[in-house]
């Protein structure tokens, strides 16, 4: 019966130690021979490659990858130019605050202005104090006027009411807009 003990104490101890070896970041790729801008909510599995992100922070921000690692807020501002478009990206990273359920985990904000006015003010990757909504990806397309979001609740993949995406379209796409109704 010990050593059955034991063997749970080391499986436990080993699931612990994987369980802590994950870190979040955002790549911002700005893609202009493909008309678009590309954003994506990301994951880093393993201690040696987690370990490695605050030494490594910098180099992997001037290439448009930001690490979730710091002990306090920190924002990142993109501006890039498509066409005759400007892209003004806004991304704040939050620490965690606690523990359990979304309180062990870092959230960010983000928001996106397209030639001086907002069009996207949510939250990006996950969010468990807002019904569970993880926005993973967010593909601005400015020539075609048009914005993708991938997001998702509790399982169900979200999609935008009406024209929501479309640029021209004056309002602003916030987590509220991913659980209106769409009947309209």
């Amino acid at each position: 019966m010990k050593t059955l003990s034991w063997m749970g104490v080391l499986l436990c101890v080993a699931a612990s130690a994987y369980a802590d070896s994950f870190a979040g970041y955002t790549q911002y790729q700005y893609l202009p021979k493909l008309g678009q801008i590309r954003i994506n909510d990301g994951l880093v599995r393993g201690k040696p490659y987690v370990d490695m992100l605050p030494s490594q922070a910098k180099a992997l921000e001037k290439n448009g990858i930001f690490p979730e690692y710091a002990k306090e807020q920190k924002t990142y501002l993109q501006r890039d130019q498509i066409g005759t478009h400007q892209i003004d990206t806004v991304l704040t990273v939050y620490p965690p605050t606690g523990r359990g359920h979304g309180g062990g985990n870092y959230t960010k904000n983000i928001v996106i202005s397209i030639d001086g006015k907002k069009k996207v003010d949510c939250s990006f990757g996950y969010d468990a104090a807002f019904q569970d909504l993880i926005v993973q990806e967010i593909v601005i397309f400015p020539e075609d006027g048009l914005i993708h979001i991938l997001a998702s609740s509790k399982g169900a993949i979200l999609e935008l009411p009406n024209d929501i995406g479309f640029i021209q379209n004056k309002e602003v796409i916030t987590n509220e807009s991913f659980f209106k109704d769409k009947s309209h």
